[in-house]
């Protein structure tokens, strides 16, 4: 299990750090995930940490292309672990 550190620019394309060469999509991501590494995604303009973010869209992606991959139950549970976060 590696940690795989990506940058985001404004284009909202996405680079692992040092590969600037190619960039990487959602589904390369989630790819990285599903084989065990974790990710960091920051923002290049703000610096701001992205990783909860990008990781709920890869999970909202993968929903829409199978929506039983996650159970209804699983999702309502992070819902309301999120609200008592908040609060």
């Amino acid at each position: 299990m590696a940690l795989r550190k990506f940058v985001r620019y404004r284009n909202r394309k996405m680079h692992e750090v040092g590969s600037m060469a190619m960039h990487v999509g959602m589904d390369d991501l989630e790819a990285f995930v599903a084989k065990g590494d974790e990710l960091e995604v920051i923002d290049d303009a703000t610096g701001e940490d992205l990783t909860v973010a990008v990781l709920a869209r890869i999970l909202y992606n993968r929903c829409l292309k199978d929506s039983t991959a996650v159970e209804g139950k699983v999702l309502r549970d992070l819902i309301v672990d999120a609200h008592k976060r908040a609060a």
